[in-house]
């Protein structure tokens, strides 16, 4: 696990779900906080700021979120248990990065990227991957439990 990778994704998701009004300052501070003590117990796959204020804190829907990226982002939602994934074809992608960044390759088309995200809202997220691919990308915003599904099978793939 890269940790500064897996800080900088949630801190900058983090400042804009206040920015956005989609939860308090106070919330982000109790989130974080909760995070850091996850990170202190060694725990790595699975570690967000986005579940821990969904989940832990019940501070933020995800529906809301999910609605308000569609609705002010230039984003579209996918269902990923109704899409077909190749994980074959998308071995060079590590399976940290994704837990890291929460997305997932979906497909790659012609030298362009699709790619779903529970973090579409945290710049870092989707500046990493324009550095890593340096190509087009195609983006979607997911719900973490199927983000999580995706990278579990994309971890099985790799271990058959």
């Amino acid at each position: 696990m890269n940790k500064a990778t897996l800080l900088k994704s949630n801190r900058l998701l983090g400042a804009q779900l206040v920015e956005c009004g989609l939860i308090s300052i106070r919330d982000l501070e109790s989130a974080n906080s909760r995070l850091m003590n996850l990170m202190s117990e060694g725990r790595a796959d699975g570690l967000s700021l986005l579940r821990v204020l969904i989940y832990d804190l019940q501070v933020l829907e995800e529906t809301r979120l999910l609605n308000y990226q569609l609705e002010h982002r230039s984003v579209s939602g996918i269902s990923l248990p109704h899409y077909q994934i190749d994980h074959a074809q998308f071995l060079d992608v590590d399976a940290g990065e994704m837990w890291e960044t929460w997305t997932v390759p979906i497909d790659c088309v012609g030298g362009v990227w699709f790619l779903a995200t529970a973090y579409y809202m945290s710049p870092f997220v989707r500046r990493y991957w324009a550095d890593k691919l340096q190509a087009d990308i195609v983006w979607y915003v997911a719900p973490l439990a199927e983000i999580q599904a995706t990278i579990e099978a994309a971890s099985a793939a790799r271990e058959a």
